[in-house]
């Protein structure tokens, strides 16, 4: 049997911390959401569902990029529950109100909170047990984006599989 040096409690622990580091210094997060399905989905459904989901914060109420980090799994049950991080692009306020944000979730019940200590929740987060999580960019473009090399401010937005499979 062979000593893997990722496999060790110290190297977990050192993973752990660098990614709660890479996503505390990745956005100034301002808003915490939390999304439960109705009914039991597929996990390509469900992240389809929040795709869409933010690509219309972005669009149709901030009118500006939104840098989301998403994170969820299956609940007892089958439902399937995320939370969301999010920021705008730049650094601002977002417009709309939680109440706003929370009714344009169509698929079950949302939460939509201010985070006021981004340390505490990236924590909170990466505690929690999640089958999957990701980052993306949300554009504000109808078609995002229409730039010739994509959108200014990042990559193209993850397939499932690409979520699913890290």
């Amino acid at each position: 049997m062979t000593n893997n040096c990722h496999d060790s409690p110290a190297s977990a622990r050192r993973l752990h911390r660098e990614t709660v580091d890479f996503l505390h210094d990745l956005a100034a997060w301002t808003l915490f959401f939390s999304l439960t399905f109705r009914k039991p989905v597929t996990v390509e459904e469900a992240l389809g569902a929040v795709k869409e989901y933010c690509q219309a914060i972005a669009r149709l109420h901030e009118h500006q990029h939104v840098r989301f980090a998403w994170f969820g799994g299956q609940q007892q049950g089958g439902r399937i529950h995320i939370h969301i991080l999010g920021a705008t692009i730049p650094c601002m306020e977002f417009k709309s109100s939680s109440r706003e944000l929370e009714r344009l979730w169509r698929h079950g019940n949302a939460e939509v909170e201010d985070v006021h200590d981004r340390a505490a929740v990236v924590s909170y987060l990466m505690r929690k047990k999640h089958d999957f999580w990701n980052t993306a960019i949300a554009c504000d473009r109808a078609c995002p984006c229409r730039r010739k090399h994509g959108c200014r401010h990042g990559g193209r937005w993850p397939s499932p599989l690409e979520v699913t499979h890290q």
